[in-house]
């Protein structure tokens, strides 16, 4: 029992002095008690300021007890209690408060006795009977506290007992050892905090927690009230719960509940501490739920078996509410840290770094966690028991399916890296041999010159840089990079604004990697490492061109000092001058002649992690007198020629076996189940367009979504992000293509927690049923873990406008089909310094085109090129247009099926840089636009687009990154919660709207130019408006959400449905249904509304 040699560790260490004379002596500065007695009557207050420690008993003792009597109010900081000969300890209707442990034989030749007959004792911390030696705790009446841990016999020498004979003992956590019991008879153990019911029962099962000495007349009861397990004793009386003659335990009698209720899910993520709001819950609009319940509640971890009864409550609540409900099967690897990720670890089966070393995850309060390898065979058959242990059980109690489905797993992602385990390593060079039939080949491919097969190994590759403020790509054979100049210390106040400027200039370093970070520290001077609302800014300018950072930077509530870094994170040269922190009434708060060459070297610090980099202070060339502070950091050398290829194949490796394991889990499921519903749960996708470096190491929605075809709905982690529904919208257009119901497991505030309000909110779930979600479970009713994502802070008005308006919107769209007649490529591949850059393609202008896309009227499918590749030409043939953001890097494969695309008719509108070099940086042997002069030189304006007809196809180019305009300046944002932050845009004034504007027009027009004939179009708008069109063999239905410039102006929609007289039915916001007669042929202007407007119209 590991954790209770942790913290006994630390008292033992305690009174060791103590131990070493026979108890007779107090450990600490002042050893001795204030009358230098060095022990303790029992009636007089031990002050904590007076004595670090209490030893009882004395040398000189001759009494066998030592009582607290009546009206005695005592305090100590930390007590120890027993002897050789035993000694008791009783509290007689006083009260006695230890600050820090309390702790009964702490040797294995002592035994000591803690009776509580009346009155009380508060422990500050752990209360363990029996450290070592024989410990005996007695509760008569009164009631016993402890903060933390209750622990009974700590040690295999340990003979340690607890009776409840009557009274009350409370506590944080509960832990019995080998030679420990619990008895209860008349009294209560309460266990703070969180379900302990899976606890309780596994002592029960190992005969460590009895009631009444292990009498059959009476049992253990278990209850879970939403804030407390409450155990006691209780006559026997005839089992709710028996065990069939297959092992299955079952609720008797069956189940009865309120009728179902129906249609497609919509509600919660349910966590067993949701007990406490149930009524209201019970009370809403919704009709499903997502029941985070199974876990990993074991009652014999040796033997695997799962403790079923920890979920009567649960699904006695769910029949008794009405709703579905989809409960978690967790089988994903990030989920396998504790003691499963200890067995695997042990058999070398373990999530394995690219040094070849355990890979742990640091998790935001410090601690790391490890987790099984994806490929460990003990991990897939845990899983597998675990699996089938959990759907016999509810194929026998679930008598009127009200469980519909499973959720395949929580969170599917990878951990924050790639699994570099043997296991894993041997399938991969399978796969290589499969691909390309001989060493010889696979060193040509990647320029590599292995001499076996046994020397074959996948790039190592370390990720560089911030991932929550700045942007990372990957270097090799490498450790961490971090070369910064740091100032002295400032003092600041939390929670204020202070401005930065910085002037800077970059050589050759990637983007995002060279910056200005203000790095704060909290009172204990303790670094604030997850730094919330930036203090992490990172230079825009092109190389060789100064830039100045010019920021408004917000310190964190609890940080007193901080230090301004100047660094870089990759390879390169930066330089950085004119430094200044200044707060807002303009005081400058670091040091004087901070710039100076005559004083700088004494105000700054040079360091280099891992001793890469090097730094210097140089004289500025046009004033001497003025310093310039240097970074560099030497270029590092690529493993193989081709790494980029590589390090590409590795990565789609990694993702098609994590989706390969996602799609046996699936099987598995439907073999043991076929009845219900497999329903995926991938993670870490909702910023999938914005986020390129997560695509490497935590998730690529594209490969999981082409690798599951087990997968019976494809559900996704979404997410809003302040009035920016991308992240909702961009994963449902690349899963929809797949053919299957599409349900957000995870519609959360991203990255603000709910500070986003309700109307993001709101308008966020209706962009997903507007772009084909058909069912939303929101994170979370209630969970006091991540309380910033709490849904239940919503007013009832909300939570049922926000649901009831998903379930008629979802119902109203029910036999209609989604027209796309555009599709969009999301250029989705690996990043590394081997790609020119440090990346393929530019991150930012991907996001601004998806934007802009959308926001000029247009909703696409959404491919990657590992799908197009995958798939084949039908996956685009069908097509009208094919938007392109920056592309300059492609597989040669999805290069040749865009331009079949163009031959064949199609037409490609793209910006930025078109599609030149392949993976290994070669030249494509087709290009969509040969570079010419004419290409070369063109005008980078919408006004003048570069256009060529191509077979029976055409292309239009604008060489300069559309996207990376329309979004503007943009940062990495995250406010509160422990999502990864998007970009948010940081320029939402009146210009910059009218540029936004300006640009959405301009593709309008170019759009308009190729005649693409949809079946229905925004034709014009003066606010930004997404719109969808559905259509059914008789009627057209026409999807508008408003993306909240005010309400909606002059907005007209054209459709193939609309004549001259044409009549209309329109739905504003789900309160006013009106008619309106078409103005014109083709043609109907739509009234002003607020977030939603539907159109009917009939053939």
């Amino acid at each position: 029992m590991r954790i209770f040699v942790k913290f006994m560790v630390f008292s033992f260490i305690f009174i060791i002095n103590a131990q070493a004379s026979d108890l007779v002596r107090f450990k600490g500065d002042s050893p001795y008690w204030s009358d230098k007695s060095g022990w303790w009557d029992g009636q007089s207050n031990m002050l904590p300021d007076k004595i670090t420690a209490a030893v009882i008993p004395s040398r000189d003792s001759t009494e066998d007890r030592l009582t607290i009597a009546n009206e005695t109010n005592a305090a100590a900081e930390s007590i120890t209690l027993g002897s050789k000969n035993g000694y008791e300890l009783m509290l007689k209707g006083g009260s006695l408060n230890v600050a820090e442990n309390f702790t009964i034989s702490n040797d294995s030749g002592f035994s000591g006795i803690l009776t509580l007959d009346s009155g009380s004792l508060a422990v500050g911390k752990h209360l363990c009977v029996g450290d070592r030696g024989q410990g005996l705790l007695k509760i008569k009446s009164g009631e016993i506290h402890v903060s933390q841990w209750f622990v009974v016999g700590q040690h295999e020498s340990s003979n340690a007992r607890a009776f409840l004979e009557g009274g009350k003992i409370t506590c944080g956590s509960i832990g019995v050892g080998k030679q420990g019991k619990i008895d209860i008879a008349n009294g209560v153990l309460e266990l703070r905090g969180r379900d302990m019911g899976t606890e309780i029962r596994r002592l029960i099962r190992e005969r460590k927690l009895v009631a009444h000495g292990g009498s059959k007349d009476y049992k253990i009861d278990i209850e879970w009230d939403g804030k407390s397990t409450l155990v006691k004793a209780v006559p026997a009386g005839e089992s709710n719960y028996i065990y069939n003659e297959n092992g299955v335990g079952v609720i008797t009698p069956k189940l009865q509940g309120k009728p179902l209720r129906t249609g497609k899910p919509v509600g919660f993520v349910i966590h067993p501490n949701h007990k406490a709001f149930e009524d209201r819950l019970d009370a809403l609009c919704v009709n499903a739920e997502l029941s985070n319940i199974f876990l990993w509640r074991m009652l014999d971890r040796d033997n695997l078996v799962v403790d079923t009864e920890a979920f009567v409550d649960w699904l006695k609540g769910v029949y008794e509410s009405g709703r579905q409900a989809y409960p978690i099967l967790d089988t994903s690897v990030f989920h396998s840290g504790g003691w499963r990720a200890e067995k695997t670890t042990e058999a070398g089966q373990f999530l394995t770094g690219s040094d070849g070393k355990i890979w742990e995850f640091k998790q935001p309060d410090g601690s790391r966690s490890r987790w099984s390898s994806l490929y460990s065979p003990i991990f897939r058959e845990s899983v597998f028991n675990y699996i089938d242990q959990l759907i016999d059980w509810i194929k026998v109690n679930d008598h009127d399916h009200r469980i519909p489905g499973y959720l395949n797993g929580a969170e599917w992602f990878m951990p924050a890296t790639v699994d570099y385990n043997p296991l894993g390593i041997s399938i991969f060079k399978d796969r290589l041999k499969e691909k390309y039939g001989s060493l010889e080949m696979l060193n040509r491919k990647w320029g590599a010159d292995f001499e076996s097969w046994d020397q074959v190994d996948p790039p190592r590759g370390t990720l560089l840089g911030y991932d929550y403020t700045g942007i990372r790509t990957a270097g090799f054979d490498t450790k961490s990079i971090k070369a910064c100049w740091s100032s002295e210390p400032i003092e600041i106040q939390g929670g204020r604004d202070y401005k930065i400027q910085v002037k800077v200039r970059q050589f050759g370093i990637p983007e995002g990697l060279c910056a200005v970070r203000l790095k704060c520290y909290n009172e204990a001077g303790a670094e604030i490492k997850y730094v919330l609302d930036g203090q992490f800014y990172w230079t825009w300018a092109e190389d060789g061109q100064w830039d100045m950072i010019n920021e408004t930077c917000r310190t964190p509530a609890n940080a007193v000092k901080a230090t301004l870094e100047l660094l870089i994170n990759a390879p390169g040269r930066a330089e950085f001058k004119d430094v200044s922190v200044s707060d807002l009434a303009g005081r400058q708060l670091l040091a004087d002649g901070v710039n100076t060459m005559q004083r700088a070297s004494g105000l700054w610090e040079f360091t280099a992690e891992n001793n890469i980099g090097t730094g210097k202070i140089v004289s500025c060339t046009q004033d001497p007198e003025n310093a310039m502070f240097v970074v560099e950091v030497p270029q590092l050398d690529m493993p193989y020629i081709n790494t980029s290829l590589a390090w590409e194949y590795w990565i789609t490796f990694c993702y098609e076996q994590m989706a390969h394991w996602l799609n046996i889990c699936a099987e598995h499921i439907k073999d043991r189940d076929p009845d219900r519903k497999v329903v995926s749960y991938i993670g870490a996708a909702s910023s999938t367009h914005y986020l390129g470096d997560f695509n490497t190491y935590w998730q690529r929605l594209d490969i999981s979504l082409a690798n599951s075809p087990a997968i019976d709905v494809n559900g996704i982690q979404l997410s809003f992000a302040g009035d920016d529904v991308t992240c909702t919208t961009c994963p449902i257009d690349i899963a929809r293509k797949y053919g299957k119901d599409i349900y957000a497991t995870d519609m959360v505030d991203f990255p603000y927690g709910l500070y986003s309000g309700f109307g993001p909110a709101y308008r966020a779930v209706m962009a997903g049923v507007q772009h084909g979600m058909d069912g939303m479970f929101c994170y979370s009713w209630f969970d006091p873990v991540v309380p910033d994502y709490n849904f239940s802070t919503f007013t009832d008005w909300q939570l049922d406008k926000f649901t009831q308006d998903v379930k008629t919107s979802v119902e109203l769209l029910k036999g209609y089909t989604l027209e796309t007649d555009a599709a969009f490529l999301l250029p989705v591949m690996s990043y590394s310094l081997a790609d020119k850059g440090g990346y393929k393609s530019d991150w930012v202008d991907m996001a601004g085109a998806y934007h802009l896309v959308l926001d000029s009227g247009y909703l696409p499918d959404v491919f990657t090129p590992y799908e197009l590749e995958k798939t084949g030409f039908e996956l685009i043939r069908d097509y009208k247009v094919i938007f392109m953001p920056d592309c300059p890097v492609l597989g040669e494969k999805a290069n040749n099926l865009l331009c079949q695309f163009v031959s064949s008719g199609g037409h490609i509108i793209g910006s930025g840089r078109v599609p030149r070099e392949n993976l290994t940086y070669e030249k494509l042997e087709q290009l969509l636009i040969n570079p010419d002069k004419s290409f070369e030189n063109v005008i980078s304006s919408l006004e003048q687009p570069y256009s060529i007809k191509a077979g029976n196809g055409r292309v239009t180019w604008i060489n300069s990154m559309l996207g990376e305009k329309y979004m503007g300046p943009v940062r990495r944002w995250t406010e509160a919660g422990n999502t990864p932050p998007p970009l948010m845009r940081l320029d939402n004034s009146r210009d910059a709207k009218s540029l936004r504007r300006a640009i959405r027009l301009g593709l309008k027009k170019v759009v308009d130019e190729t005649q693409p004939g949809f079946a229905a179009e925004l034709i014009s708008s003066k606010n930004t408006v997404h719109f969808a069109c559905y259509q059914n063999p008789s009627s057209q239905l026409l999807f508008l959400l408003n993306q909240h410039e005010g309400r909606t102006r002059d907005v007209k929609v054209a459709s193939d449905y609309i004549n001259e007289n044409t009549k209309a039915e329109i739905w504003l916001d789900f309160d006013q249904k009106i008619a309106v007669e078409s103005s014109e042929k083709g043609v109907i202007e739509i009234p002003s509304f607020s977030d939603v407007c539907i159109v009917t119209l009939k053939r």
